[in-house]
Protein backbone atom coordinates (compact mmCIF):
# COMPACT_ATOMS: atom_id res chain seq x y z
CA UNK A 1 0.00 0.00 0.00
CA UNK A 2 2.79 2.43 0.90
CA UNK A 3 4.57 1.69 -2.37
CA UNK A 4 1.37 2.43 -4.32
CA UNK A 5 1.02 5.76 -2.54
CA UNK A 6 4.64 6.64 -3.31
CA UNK A 7 4.11 5.81 -6.98
CA UNK A 8 0.96 7.95 -7.02
CA UNK A 9 2.82 10.88 -5.45
CA UNK A 10 5.68 10.57 -7.92
CA UNK A 11 3.25 10.63 -10.87
CA UNK A 12 1.48 13.68 -9.52
CA UNK A 13 4.78 15.56 -9.18
CA UNK A 14 5.78 14.96 -12.80
CA UNK A 15 5.66 18.09 -14.96
CA UNK A 16 3.27 17.40 -17.88
CA UNK A 17 5.60 18.99 -20.44
CA UNK A 18 8.40 16.64 -19.33
CA UNK A 19 6.10 13.62 -19.22
CA UNK A 20 5.03 14.11 -22.84
CA UNK A 21 8.66 14.04 -24.07
CA UNK A 22 9.06 10.36 -23.36
CA UNK A 23 5.57 9.28 -24.47
CA UNK A 24 5.52 10.35 -28.10
CA UNK A 25 5.68 6.82 -29.59
CA UNK A 26 2.43 5.52 -28.05
CA UNK A 27 0.50 8.67 -28.94
CA UNK A 28 1.80 8.58 -32.54
CA UNK A 29 0.67 4.96 -32.68
CA UNK A 30 -2.76 6.01 -31.39
CA UNK A 31 -3.02 8.68 -34.11
CA UNK A 32 -2.39 5.96 -36.70
CA UNK A 33 -4.74 3.53 -34.97
CA UNK A 34 -1.80 1.13 -34.56
CA UNK A 35 -2.88 -0.59 -31.35
CA UNK A 36 -0.23 -3.30 -31.66
CA UNK A 37 2.48 -0.64 -31.50
CA UNK A 38 0.91 0.76 -28.34
CA UNK A 39 0.83 -2.70 -26.80
CA UNK A 40 4.51 -3.22 -27.61
CA UNK A 41 5.48 0.12 -26.06
CA UNK A 42 3.66 -0.55 -22.79
CA UNK A 43 5.05 -4.10 -22.68
CA UNK A 44 8.49 -2.48 -22.35
CA UNK A 45 7.31 0.42 -20.18
CA UNK A 46 4.38 -0.86 -18.05
CA UNK A 47 5.11 1.83 -15.46
CA UNK A 48 3.80 4.45 -17.94
CA UNK A 49 0.47 2.76 -18.57
CA UNK A 50 -1.35 5.38 -16.45
CA UNK A 51 0.81 8.34 -17.48
CA UNK A 52 -0.81 11.19 -19.45
CA UNK A 53 -0.26 11.03 -23.22
CA UNK A 54 -2.05 14.18 -24.40
CA UNK A 55 -2.30 17.83 -23.44
CA UNK A 56 -5.71 16.95 -21.95
CA UNK A 57 -3.91 14.42 -19.76
CA UNK A 58 -5.65 11.45 -21.37
CA UNK A 59 -4.00 8.19 -20.35
CA UNK A 60 -3.79 5.10 -22.52
CA UNK A 61 -6.99 3.92 -20.82
CA UNK A 62 -8.87 7.05 -21.94
CA UNK A 63 -7.60 6.68 -25.50
CA UNK A 64 -8.43 2.97 -25.67
CA UNK A 65 -11.91 3.66 -24.26
CA UNK A 66 -12.99 6.42 -26.65
CA UNK A 67 -11.29 4.63 -29.58
CA UNK A 68 -13.54 1.61 -28.86
CA UNK A 69 -10.50 -0.68 -28.72
CA UNK A 70 -11.57 -3.42 -26.31
CA UNK A 71 -8.51 -5.54 -27.14
CA UNK A 72 -6.16 -2.71 -26.16
CA UNK A 73 -8.05 -2.10 -22.91
CA UNK A 74 -7.81 -5.77 -22.02
CA UNK A 75 -4.08 -5.71 -22.69
CA UNK A 76 -3.56 -2.59 -20.55
CA UNK A 77 -5.56 -4.04 -17.65
CA UNK A 78 -3.53 -7.25 -17.80
CA UNK A 79 -0.33 -5.21 -17.41
CA UNK A 80 -1.49 -3.90 -14.04
CA UNK A 81 -1.45 -5.63 -10.68
CA UNK A 82 -4.98 -5.99 -9.16
CA UNK A 83 -4.24 -3.25 -6.63
CA UNK A 84 -3.66 -0.71 -9.43
CA UNK A 85 -6.75 -1.40 -11.58
CA UNK A 86 -9.05 0.93 -9.62
CA UNK A 87 -6.45 3.72 -9.71
CA UNK A 88 -6.01 3.37 -13.50
CA UNK A 89 -9.75 3.40 -14.19
CA UNK A 90 -10.41 6.29 -11.80
CA UNK A 91 -7.62 8.53 -13.14
CA UNK A 92 -9.11 11.69 -14.62
CA UNK A 93 -8.12 13.87 -17.54
CA UNK A 94 -8.38 17.67 -17.65
CA UNK A 95 -12.14 17.43 -18.20
CA UNK A 96 -12.57 15.32 -15.08
CA UNK A 97 -13.47 12.21 -17.06
CA UNK A 98 -12.44 8.79 -15.82
CA UNK A 99 -12.27 5.73 -18.07
CA UNK A 100 -15.97 4.97 -17.64
CA UNK A 101 -16.89 8.47 -18.84
CA UNK A 102 -15.06 7.69 -22.08
CA UNK A 103 -16.57 4.20 -22.40
CA UNK A 104 -20.02 5.76 -21.88
CA UNK A 105 -19.58 7.71 -25.13
CA UNK A 106 -19.41 4.48 -27.16
CA UNK A 107 -21.64 1.50 -27.88
CA UNK A 108 -19.09 -0.93 -26.45
CA UNK A 109 -21.20 -2.44 -23.66
CA UNK A 110 -19.00 -5.56 -23.70
CA UNK A 111 -16.00 -3.37 -22.90
CA UNK A 112 -17.84 -1.87 -19.94
CA UNK A 113 -18.78 -5.35 -18.74
CA UNK A 114 -15.15 -6.47 -18.96
CA UNK A 115 -13.85 -3.48 -17.00
CA UNK A 116 -16.46 -3.87 -14.27
CA UNK A 117 -15.76 -7.59 -14.03
CA UNK A 118 -12.02 -6.95 -13.69
CA UNK A 119 -12.58 -4.24 -11.11
CA UNK A 120 -14.87 -6.41 -9.02
CA UNK A 121 -12.50 -9.37 -9.27
CA UNK A 122 -9.60 -7.20 -8.11
CA UNK A 123 -11.62 -6.39 -4.99
CA UNK A 124 -12.87 -9.94 -4.45
CA UNK A 125 -16.51 -9.04 -5.31
CA UNK A 126 -18.85 -11.04 -7.51
CA UNK A 127 -22.29 -9.50 -6.90
CA UNK A 128 -24.40 -7.86 -9.57
CA UNK A 129 -24.95 -4.74 -7.46
CA UNK A 130 -23.36 -3.34 -4.38
CA UNK A 131 -19.73 -3.14 -5.48
CA UNK A 132 -18.42 -0.08 -3.68
CA UNK A 133 -15.61 0.50 -6.19
CA UNK A 134 -17.87 0.18 -9.24
CA UNK A 135 -20.46 2.43 -7.62
CA UNK A 136 -17.79 4.99 -6.80
CA UNK A 137 -16.57 5.17 -10.41
CA UNK A 138 -20.07 5.24 -11.93
CA UNK A 139 -21.13 8.01 -9.54
CA UNK A 140 -17.92 9.97 -10.06
CA UNK A 141 -18.58 13.37 -11.66
CA UNK A 142 -16.47 15.27 -14.17
CA UNK A 143 -15.99 19.04 -14.13
CA UNK A 144 -19.46 19.57 -15.61
CA UNK A 145 -20.97 17.43 -12.88
CA UNK A 146 -21.77 14.56 -15.27
CA UNK A 147 -21.58 10.93 -14.18
CA UNK A 148 -20.87 8.19 -16.77
CA UNK A 149 -24.61 7.42 -16.90
CA UNK A 150 -25.37 11.10 -17.58
CA UNK A 151 -22.71 11.14 -20.32
CA UNK A 152 -24.20 8.03 -21.96
CA UNK A 153 -27.67 9.61 -21.96
CA UNK A 154 -26.35 12.91 -23.34
CA UNK A 155 -24.90 11.08 -26.35
CA UNK A 156 -27.91 8.82 -26.87
CA UNK A 157 -26.15 5.63 -25.80
CA UNK A 158 -29.30 4.08 -24.34
CA UNK A 159 -27.97 0.54 -24.12
CA UNK A 160 -24.88 1.69 -22.24
CA UNK A 161 -26.97 3.81 -19.85
CA UNK A 162 -29.26 0.86 -19.15
CA UNK A 163 -26.28 -1.38 -18.41
CA UNK A 164 -24.70 1.15 -16.05
CA UNK A 165 -28.08 1.51 -14.35
CA UNK A 166 -27.93 -2.18 -13.37
CA UNK A 167 -24.68 -1.52 -11.49
CA UNK A 168 -25.86 1.35 -9.30
CA UNK A 169 -28.32 1.25 -6.44
CA UNK A 170 -30.30 4.36 -7.29
CA UNK A 171 -30.24 6.30 -10.56
CA UNK A 172 -31.53 9.41 -8.79
CA UNK A 173 -27.92 10.44 -8.01
CA UNK A 174 -27.31 10.85 -11.77
CA UNK A 175 -30.28 13.10 -12.55
CA UNK A 176 -28.60 16.52 -12.58
CA UNK A 177 -25.30 18.18 -13.40
CA UNK A 178 -23.74 21.38 -12.08
CA UNK A 179 -25.66 23.85 -14.29
CA UNK A 180 -29.04 22.43 -13.25
CA UNK A 181 -29.82 20.67 -16.54
CA UNK A 182 -31.42 17.35 -15.71
CA UNK A 183 -30.62 14.07 -17.39
CA UNK A 184 -34.02 14.20 -19.16
CA UNK A 185 -33.35 17.74 -20.39
CA UNK A 186 -30.07 16.67 -21.98
CA UNK A 187 -31.73 13.69 -23.67
CA UNK A 188 -34.40 15.96 -25.17
CA UNK A 189 -31.87 18.62 -26.21
CA UNK A 190 -29.89 15.95 -28.07
CA UNK A 191 -33.16 14.61 -29.55
CA UNK A 192 -32.44 11.17 -28.10
CA UNK A 193 -36.12 10.44 -27.60
CA UNK A 194 -35.78 6.70 -27.08
CA UNK A 195 -33.47 7.44 -24.16
CA UNK A 196 -35.88 10.08 -22.84
CA UNK A 197 -38.77 7.60 -22.89
CA UNK A 198 -36.66 5.11 -20.93
CA UNK A 199 -35.79 7.76 -18.32
CA UNK A 200 -39.45 8.69 -17.87
CA UNK A 201 -40.18 5.03 -17.33
CA UNK A 202 -37.59 4.99 -14.55
CA UNK A 203 -38.76 8.19 -12.86
CA UNK A 204 -41.78 10.23 -13.95
CA UNK A 205 -40.88 13.09 -11.63
CA UNK A 206 -38.11 13.99 -14.11
CA UNK A 207 -40.79 15.56 -16.31
CA UNK A 208 -41.40 18.24 -13.64
CA UNK A 209 -37.78 19.25 -13.15
CA UNK A 210 -36.80 22.67 -14.52
CA UNK A 211 -33.50 24.02 -15.78
CA UNK A 212 -31.95 27.45 -15.19
CA UNK A 213 -34.46 29.17 -17.51
CA UNK A 214 -37.39 27.63 -15.62
CA UNK A 215 -38.19 25.26 -18.50
CA UNK A 216 -39.19 21.63 -18.17
CA UNK A 217 -38.05 19.05 -20.70
CA UNK A 218 -41.47 19.23 -22.34
CA UNK A 219 -41.06 22.98 -22.77
CA UNK A 220 -37.77 22.28 -24.57
CA UNK A 221 -39.47 19.68 -26.74
CA UNK A 222 -42.09 22.26 -27.64
CA UNK A 223 -39.31 24.45 -29.08
CA UNK A 224 -38.17 21.71 -31.51
CA UNK A 225 -40.65 21.78 -34.41
CA UNK A 226 -38.23 19.93 -36.68
CA UNK A 227 -38.50 16.89 -34.41
CA UNK A 228 -42.15 16.41 -35.44
CA UNK A 229 -43.73 15.25 -38.66
CA UNK A 230 -46.11 18.21 -38.89
CA UNK A 231 -43.20 20.69 -39.05
CA UNK A 232 -40.78 18.64 -41.15
CA UNK A 233 -40.49 18.58 -44.91
CA UNK A 234 -40.18 15.02 -46.20
CA UNK A 235 -40.16 13.58 -49.67
CA UNK A 236 -42.57 10.75 -50.49
CA UNK A 237 -40.16 7.93 -49.69
CA UNK A 238 -39.19 9.45 -46.34
CA UNK A 239 -42.86 10.03 -45.47
CA UNK A 240 -43.65 6.42 -46.31
CA UNK A 241 -40.83 5.12 -44.12
CA UNK A 242 -41.92 7.47 -41.32
CA UNK A 243 -45.44 6.09 -41.27
CA UNK A 244 -44.10 2.53 -41.36
CA UNK A 245 -42.13 3.04 -38.14
CA UNK A 246 -43.83 1.87 -34.93
CA UNK A 247 -44.72 4.48 -32.34
CA UNK A 248 -42.61 4.54 -29.19
CA UNK A 249 -45.34 6.22 -27.15
CA UNK A 250 -48.52 4.63 -25.91
CA UNK A 251 -51.28 6.21 -23.86
CA UNK A 252 -51.62 4.95 -20.31
CA UNK A 253 -55.33 4.51 -19.73
CA UNK A 254 -54.79 4.15 -15.99
CA UNK A 255 -53.23 7.60 -15.55
CA UNK A 256 -55.47 10.11 -13.81
CA UNK A 257 -55.07 13.84 -13.29
CA UNK A 258 -52.81 13.38 -10.25
CA UNK A 259 -50.46 11.04 -12.09
CA UNK A 260 -50.04 13.24 -15.14
CA UNK A 261 -46.44 14.09 -15.90
CA UNK A 262 -47.18 17.79 -16.19
CA UNK A 263 -49.55 19.99 -14.30
CA UNK A 264 -52.46 21.84 -15.84
CA UNK A 265 -50.65 25.18 -15.52
CA UNK A 266 -47.60 23.75 -17.28
CA UNK A 267 -49.80 22.49 -20.10
CA UNK A 268 -51.20 25.98 -20.52
CA UNK A 269 -47.67 27.28 -20.93
CA UNK A 270 -46.95 24.52 -23.40
CA UNK A 271 -50.12 25.34 -25.29
CA UNK A 272 -48.75 28.83 -25.91
CA UNK A 273 -45.49 27.24 -27.00
CA UNK A 274 -47.27 25.13 -29.62
CA UNK A 275 -49.18 28.17 -30.82
CA UNK A 276 -45.88 29.95 -31.47
CA UNK A 277 -43.96 26.96 -32.88
CA UNK A 278 -46.77 25.14 -34.68
CA UNK A 279 -46.21 21.60 -33.38
CA UNK A 280 -49.55 19.92 -34.03
CA UNK A 281 -48.69 16.66 -32.29
CA UNK A 282 -48.13 18.27 -28.90
CA UNK A 283 -50.98 20.74 -29.40
CA UNK A 284 -53.47 17.94 -30.09
CA UNK A 285 -52.22 15.97 -27.08
CA UNK A 286 -52.57 18.97 -24.77
CA UNK A 287 -56.10 19.71 -25.95
CA UNK A 288 -56.95 16.04 -25.57
CA UNK A 289 -55.74 16.00 -21.94
CA UNK A 290 -56.82 19.53 -20.97
CA UNK A 291 -59.46 20.83 -23.43
CA UNK A 292 -60.16 23.84 -21.20
CA UNK A 293 -56.63 25.09 -21.91
CA UNK A 294 -57.88 26.33 -25.28
CA UNK A 295 -59.44 29.34 -23.50
CA UNK A 296 -56.44 30.11 -21.31
CA UNK A 297 -55.50 33.78 -21.03
CA UNK A 298 -51.87 34.66 -20.30
CA UNK A 299 -50.51 37.54 -18.22
CA UNK A 300 -50.73 39.85 -21.26
CA UNK A 301 -54.39 38.86 -21.66
CA UNK A 302 -53.75 37.13 -24.95
CA UNK A 303 -55.19 33.75 -25.92
CA UNK A 304 -54.00 30.95 -28.15
CA UNK A 305 -55.15 32.71 -31.34
CA UNK A 306 -53.08 35.75 -30.44
CA UNK A 307 -49.97 33.56 -30.31
CA UNK A 308 -50.79 31.54 -33.42
CA UNK A 309 -51.53 34.62 -35.53
CA UNK A 310 -48.57 36.64 -34.26
CA UNK A 311 -46.18 33.76 -35.08
CA UNK A 312 -47.88 33.00 -38.44
CA UNK A 313 -48.64 29.40 -37.44
CA UNK A 314 -51.27 28.45 -40.00
CA UNK A 315 -51.56 24.84 -38.87
CA UNK A 316 -52.54 25.82 -35.32
CA UNK A 317 -54.83 28.52 -36.72
CA UNK A 318 -56.65 25.90 -38.82
CA UNK A 319 -56.95 23.58 -35.81
CA UNK A 320 -58.55 26.27 -33.66
CA UNK A 321 -60.91 27.27 -36.47
CA UNK A 322 -62.39 23.76 -36.32
CA UNK A 323 -63.68 24.61 -32.81
CA UNK A 324 -66.27 27.00 -34.23
CA UNK A 325 -68.31 27.66 -31.10
CA UNK A 326 -65.46 28.55 -28.75
CA UNK A 327 -63.65 30.45 -31.50
CA UNK A 328 -66.59 32.65 -32.45
CA UNK A 329 -67.90 33.20 -28.93
CA UNK A 330 -64.68 33.52 -26.94
CA UNK A 331 -61.39 33.58 -28.80
CA UNK A 332 -61.86 36.03 -31.69
CA UNK A 333 -63.16 38.86 -29.48
CA UNK A 334 -60.19 38.89 -27.09
CA UNK A 335 -58.17 42.13 -26.88
CA UNK A 336 -54.87 41.95 -25.00
CA UNK A 337 -53.44 44.49 -22.56
CA UNK A 338 -51.71 46.39 -25.40
CA UNK A 339 -55.04 46.93 -27.14
CA UNK A 340 -54.21 44.35 -29.80
CA UNK A 341 -57.02 42.52 -31.54
CA UNK A 342 -56.28 39.45 -33.60
CA UNK A 343 -55.97 41.73 -36.63
CA UNK A 344 -53.31 43.80 -34.86
CA UNK A 345 -51.35 40.59 -34.23
CA UNK A 346 -51.47 39.83 -37.97
CA UNK A 347 -50.26 43.36 -38.73
CA UNK A 348 -47.31 43.24 -36.32
CA UNK A 349 -44.03 41.91 -37.78
CA UNK A 350 -42.38 41.19 -34.43
CA UNK A 351 -42.34 37.42 -35.00
CA UNK A 352 -42.50 37.37 -38.80
CA UNK A 353 -40.11 35.00 -40.56
CA UNK A 354 -40.21 35.11 -44.39
CA UNK A 355 -41.03 31.84 -46.14
CA UNK A 356 -41.24 33.17 -49.72
CA UNK A 357 -38.45 34.29 -52.07
CA UNK A 358 -38.51 37.93 -53.06
CA UNK A 359 -39.96 40.93 -51.17
CA UNK A 360 -43.03 41.14 -53.42
CA UNK A 361 -44.14 37.61 -52.63
CA UNK A 362 -43.34 38.13 -48.95
CA UNK A 363 -45.55 41.22 -48.87
CA UNK A 364 -48.28 39.30 -50.66
CA UNK A 365 -47.98 36.56 -48.04
CA UNK A 366 -48.43 39.10 -45.25
CA UNK A 367 -51.41 40.74 -46.97
CA UNK A 368 -53.08 37.35 -47.42
CA UNK A 369 -52.55 36.57 -43.74
CA UNK A 370 -54.09 39.92 -42.78
CA UNK A 371 -57.15 39.28 -44.95
CA UNK A 372 -57.49 35.75 -43.62
CA UNK A 373 -57.61 37.00 -40.04
CA UNK A 374 -59.94 39.85 -40.98
CA UNK A 375 -62.59 37.31 -42.02
CA UNK A 376 -62.89 35.77 -38.53
CA UNK A 377 -62.97 38.87 -36.29
CA UNK A 378 -66.08 40.94 -35.54
CA UNK A 379 -66.58 43.61 -38.18
CA UNK A 380 -66.36 46.55 -35.76
CA UNK A 381 -62.91 45.38 -34.57
CA UNK A 382 -61.43 46.56 -37.86
CA UNK A 383 -61.56 50.15 -36.63
CA UNK A 384 -60.39 49.33 -33.09
CA UNK A 385 -57.26 51.25 -32.04
CA UNK A 386 -54.49 49.90 -29.84
CA UNK A 387 -52.83 51.81 -26.99
CA UNK A 388 -50.75 53.72 -29.53
CA UNK A 389 -53.89 54.91 -31.29
CA UNK A 390 -53.41 52.77 -34.41
CA UNK A 391 -55.93 50.59 -36.19
CA UNK A 392 -54.72 47.24 -37.52
CA UNK A 393 -54.47 48.58 -41.08
CA UNK A 394 -52.47 51.61 -39.92
CA UNK A 395 -50.18 49.37 -37.90
CA UNK A 396 -49.72 47.11 -40.93
CA UNK A 397 -48.65 50.03 -43.12
CA UNK A 398 -46.26 51.30 -40.48
CA UNK A 399 -44.69 47.88 -39.83
CA UNK A 400 -44.46 46.91 -43.52
CA UNK A 401 -43.25 50.23 -44.93
CA UNK A 402 -39.71 48.98 -45.40
CA UNK A 403 -40.88 45.69 -46.94
CA UNK A 404 -43.14 47.65 -49.31
CA UNK A 405 -40.22 49.77 -50.50
CA UNK A 406 -38.13 46.65 -51.11
CA UNK A 407 -41.04 44.98 -52.93
CA UNK A 408 -41.52 47.97 -55.21
CA UNK A 409 -37.85 48.04 -56.18
CA UNK A 410 -37.67 44.27 -56.59
CA UNK A 411 -40.74 43.91 -58.80
CA UNK A 412 -39.61 46.81 -61.03
CA UNK A 413 -36.14 45.40 -61.54
CA UNK A 414 -37.46 41.87 -62.08
CA UNK A 415 -40.03 43.06 -64.64
CA UNK A 416 -37.44 45.11 -66.53
CA UNK A 417 -34.97 42.22 -66.68
CA UNK A 418 -37.60 39.68 -67.73
CA UNK A 419 -39.09 41.98 -70.35
CA UNK A 420 -35.64 42.48 -71.90
CA UNK A 421 -35.18 38.70 -72.15
CA UNK A 422 -38.70 38.27 -73.55
CA UNK A 423 -38.03 40.88 -76.27
CA UNK A 424 -34.79 39.13 -77.18
CA UNK A 425 -36.58 35.77 -77.49
CA UNK A 426 -39.34 37.34 -79.58
CA UNK A 427 -36.74 38.88 -81.91
CA UNK A 428 -35.01 35.54 -82.44
CA UNK A 429 -38.13 33.50 -83.12
CA UNK A 430 -39.60 36.21 -85.36
CA UNK A 431 -36.47 36.14 -87.51
CA UNK A 432 -36.51 32.33 -87.55
CA UNK A 433 -40.02 32.34 -89.01
CA UNK A 434 -38.71 34.11 -92.17
CA UNK A 435 -35.52 32.06 -92.51
CA UNK A 436 -36.96 28.56 -92.41
CA UNK A 437 -34.48 25.65 -92.17
CA UNK A 438 -33.51 24.13 -95.54
CA UNK A 439 -34.55 27.19 -97.54
CA UNK A 440 -37.32 27.44 -100.16
CA UNK A 441 -37.79 25.93 -103.60
CA UNK A 442 -38.31 27.88 -106.86
CA UNK A 443 -41.97 28.42 -106.00
CA UNK A 444 -41.19 29.81 -102.53
CA UNK A 445 -42.32 26.70 -100.69
CA UNK A 446 -40.11 25.36 -97.86
CA UNK A 447 -38.04 22.36 -98.95
CA UNK A 448 -38.86 20.40 -95.76
CA UNK A 449 -42.56 21.26 -95.67
CA UNK A 450 -43.55 17.58 -95.71
CA UNK A 451 -41.26 16.63 -92.86
CA UNK A 452 -42.86 16.17 -89.42
CA UNK A 453 -39.88 17.97 -87.91
CA UNK A 454 -40.70 21.04 -89.99
CA UNK A 455 -44.27 21.02 -88.70
CA UNK A 456 -42.90 20.69 -85.17
CA UNK A 457 -40.51 23.61 -85.81
CA UNK A 458 -43.36 25.79 -87.09
CA UNK A 459 -45.61 25.05 -84.14
CA UNK A 460 -42.86 25.62 -81.53
CA UNK A 461 -41.74 28.84 -83.23
CA UNK A 462 -45.30 30.21 -83.31
CA UNK A 463 -45.96 29.30 -79.68
CA UNK A 464 -42.64 30.81 -78.62
CA UNK A 465 -43.37 34.08 -80.43
CA UNK A 466 -46.86 34.33 -78.96
CA UNK A 467 -45.66 33.48 -75.43
CA UNK A 468 -42.75 35.91 -75.47
CA UNK A 469 -44.81 38.81 -76.80
CA UNK A 470 -47.57 38.14 -74.27
CA UNK A 471 -45.02 38.05 -71.46
CA UNK A 472 -43.65 41.40 -72.67
CA UNK A 473 -47.16 42.83 -72.45
CA UNK A 474 -47.54 41.48 -68.89
CA UNK A 475 -44.22 42.94 -67.74
CA UNK A 476 -45.01 46.30 -69.31
CA UNK A 477 -48.37 46.20 -67.58
CA UNK A 478 -46.56 45.73 -64.26
CA UNK A 479 -44.22 48.65 -64.92
CA UNK A 480 -47.17 50.91 -65.71
CA UNK A 481 -49.22 49.83 -62.67
CA UNK A 482 -49.42 51.77 -59.41
CA UNK A 483 -47.15 50.25 -56.77
CA UNK A 484 -49.43 50.83 -53.78
CA UNK A 485 -49.66 48.30 -50.99
CA UNK A 486 -53.09 46.92 -51.92
CA UNK A 487 -51.93 46.03 -55.45
CA UNK A 488 -49.42 43.54 -54.01
CA UNK A 489 -52.22 41.30 -52.77
CA UNK A 490 -53.40 40.01 -56.15
CA UNK A 491 -52.78 42.30 -59.13
CA UNK A 492 -49.00 42.68 -59.27
CA UNK A 493 -48.03 39.15 -58.13
CA UNK A 494 -50.65 37.68 -60.49
CA UNK A 495 -49.23 39.57 -63.47
CA UNK A 496 -45.70 38.58 -62.48
CA UNK A 497 -46.68 34.90 -62.25
CA UNK A 498 -48.29 34.94 -65.68
CA UNK A 499 -45.44 36.89 -67.28
CA UNK A 500 -42.71 34.73 -65.79
CA UNK A 501 -44.52 31.50 -66.70
CA UNK A 502 -44.97 32.64 -70.30
CA UNK A 503 -41.32 33.68 -70.48
CA UNK A 504 -40.18 30.31 -69.20
CA UNK A 505 -42.50 28.58 -71.71
CA UNK A 506 -41.23 30.72 -74.60
CA UNK A 507 -37.59 29.91 -73.80
CA UNK A 508 -38.46 26.20 -73.69
CA UNK A 509 -40.29 26.23 -77.03
CA UNK A 510 -37.48 28.28 -78.60
CA UNK A 511 -34.94 25.59 -77.73
CA UNK A 512 -37.29 22.89 -79.02
CA UNK A 513 -37.60 24.69 -82.35
CA UNK A 514 -33.81 24.99 -82.40
CA UNK A 515 -33.49 21.22 -81.91
CA UNK A 516 -35.95 20.58 -84.75
CA UNK A 517 -33.95 22.90 -87.02
CA UNK A 518 -30.69 21.06 -86.35
CA UNK A 519 -32.32 17.71 -87.05
CA UNK A 520 -33.80 18.96 -90.34
CA UNK A 521 -30.52 20.40 -91.58
CA UNK A 522 -28.09 17.68 -90.55
CA UNK A 523 -30.29 14.60 -91.13
CA UNK A 524 -28.73 12.56 -88.30
CA UNK A 525 -31.92 10.72 -87.41
CA UNK A 526 -30.23 7.29 -87.41
CA UNK A 527 -27.32 8.14 -85.12
CA UNK A 528 -28.41 7.82 -81.51
CA UNK A 529 -25.35 9.51 -80.04
CA UNK A 530 -25.88 12.56 -82.27
CA UNK A 531 -29.53 12.87 -81.28
CA UNK A 532 -28.53 12.66 -77.63
CA UNK A 533 -25.94 15.40 -78.14
CA UNK A 534 -28.47 17.63 -79.88
CA UNK A 535 -31.11 17.13 -77.20
CA UNK A 536 -28.56 17.91 -74.51
CA UNK A 537 -27.42 21.08 -76.26
CA UNK A 538 -31.02 22.13 -76.86
CA UNK A 539 -32.16 21.71 -73.29
CA UNK A 540 -29.00 22.94 -71.53
CA UNK A 541 -30.03 26.65 -71.58
CA UNK A 542 -33.53 25.72 -70.38
CA UNK A 543 -32.14 23.66 -67.52
CA UNK A 544 -29.73 26.40 -66.49
CA UNK A 545 -32.50 28.97 -66.61
CA UNK A 546 -34.74 26.73 -64.50
CA UNK A 547 -32.02 26.10 -61.90
CA UNK A 548 -31.14 29.77 -61.55
CA UNK A 549 -34.76 30.86 -61.18
CA UNK A 550 -36.08 27.74 -59.40
CA UNK A 551 -36.91 29.34 -56.01
CA UNK A 552 -38.93 32.08 -57.70
CA UNK A 553 -40.55 29.67 -60.15
CA UNK A 554 -41.39 27.27 -57.30
CA UNK A 555 -43.12 30.10 -55.45
CA UNK A 556 -45.10 30.95 -58.58
CA UNK A 557 -46.04 27.30 -59.03
CA UNK A 558 -47.23 27.07 -55.43
CA UNK A 559 -49.38 30.14 -55.90
CA UNK A 560 -50.85 28.64 -59.05
CA UNK A 561 -51.52 25.31 -57.27
CA UNK A 562 -53.29 27.12 -54.43
CA UNK A 563 -55.45 28.98 -56.93
CA UNK A 564 -56.40 25.72 -58.66
CA UNK A 565 -57.19 24.07 -55.31
CA UNK A 566 -59.48 26.95 -54.36
CA UNK A 567 -61.37 26.66 -57.65
CA UNK A 568 -61.70 22.89 -57.27
CA UNK A 569 -62.75 23.24 -53.62
CA UNK A 570 -65.56 25.62 -54.54
CA UNK A 571 -66.63 23.49 -57.51
CA UNK A 572 -66.38 20.13 -55.68
CA UNK A 573 -66.79 20.67 -51.93
CA UNK A 574 -65.50 17.83 -49.76
CA UNK A 575 -66.38 16.92 -46.15
CA UNK A 576 -64.04 18.52 -43.62
CA UNK A 577 -61.43 16.36 -41.91
CA UNK A 578 -61.68 16.79 -38.17
CA UNK A 579 -58.78 16.16 -35.84
CA UNK A 580 -58.83 13.37 -33.28
CA UNK A 581 -59.31 15.60 -30.24
CA UNK A 582 -62.62 16.82 -31.70
CA UNK A 583 -63.93 13.38 -32.62
CA UNK A 584 -62.89 11.45 -29.50
CA UNK A 585 -65.00 12.02 -26.40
Amino acid sequence: MMRDLEINKEEEDVDPSEAFLGLKPPYKAALRGDWDAMKSFFNYYPENVVSPLTINEDTAFHIAAYSESKDLLQHLVDLLPPSRIFYALSKKNNHGNNTFHEVAKTKQVETAKFLIAKLMASNGEDGVRGSSKVKELLEDRNKLGETPIYTAVALGQTTMAKFFNTKVEDIIHHFQRNDGISILHIAVIGQHFETAIWLLGKEKQLAKQKEQNDLTSLHLLAKMPDAFRSSSRMDRLTSFLYYCLPSQLEDDENDDGDEAQTSSSQLKDLERGQASHGILEIFDKIIDLHPQAIEHINKDEGNILHFAIAHRQRSIFRRVKQMKVVMQCRLVSRIDMNGYTLLHQAADMKYYKPSKPGPALQLQEELKWLERVRKIIPAHYVMHRNKNGLTADELFKEEHAQLLAKAQTWIKETSQSCSAVAVLVATVVFAAAYTVPGGNDAYGHPNFIKSPFFSFFTIMDTISLASSLTSVVMFLSILSSPFEQEYFLKSLPGKLIIGFSLLFFSVTTTMLSFAATIILILHFEKRTWTNTLIYTAAFLPVCMFALMQFPLFAAFTNCLNLLIKKVVKKALPRPKIRSSFLTNP
